[in-house]
């Protein structure tokens, strides 16, 4: 049930509240975070297998990260009808939206003989991180996939916790429905 504020002191004391919130001092988590980018850009492989291993699934390999396209689409195949059709239903309205968000490339010639325009030109591939692991999020999949692939983006590339191992299977359908290129 939501609660009204109805009085100045309320709505203060809420206030008060959501400050406190923002008083954590993020510098040590910020600090560790930069540790784990350097060490990645250093050892590769070898520390992104080792945090995997740390934060997501402890029997994780090399080749166990990738997720098929084989997984995605049975994912979707064994979603309820119901839900597919929201997925489907949702994918279509992002789809619309940015389909008004497309620019064209354009010249045109001007009296003094210069030309000017603007030539719109896709990244060739782009990269999504979807967050997950206890909660699942095909909106975030919908949200972040359909704009690259409307802006004519030739490879998504997607990223996702997992919890112990597997990634939620609505994330997996999402993924698919989307034309996720590879998903990790």
């Amino acid at each position: 049930m939501i609660e009204i504020l109805k009085t100045k002191e309320e709505i203060a004391c809420f206030l008060d509240e959501l400050d406190q919130r923002n008083q954590v001092d993020q510098g040590i988590y910020l600090n560790r975070v930069q540790e784990i980018l350097e060490e990645v850009k250093r050892k590769k492989d070898e520390a992104l297998l080792h945090y995997t291993k740390m934060f997501d699934d402890p029997l994780a390999t090399i080749e166990s990260l990738e997720v098929s396209k084989e997984e995605m689409k049975q994912a979707f195949d064994s979603l309820d009808e119901s839900l597919k059709q929201v997925l489907i239903h949702s994918k279509k309205r992002v789809e619309e939206y940015h389909q008004h968000q497309k620019q064209s490339t354009w010249m045109e010639k001007f009296s003094l003989g210069e030309t000017l325009g603007q030539k719109i030109t896709p990244l060739s591939s782009v990269g999504v991180y979807v967050p997950g692991g206890k909660a699942s999020y095909p909106s975030s999949v919908i949200m972040n996939v359909i704009p690259a692939k409307v802006a004519g983006v030739q490879q998504v590339i997607m990223t996702t916790p997992a919890s112990n191992g597997t990634v939620k299977q609505t994330v997996l359908a999402a993924a698919y429905l989307c034309g996720v290129d590879r998903l990790f």
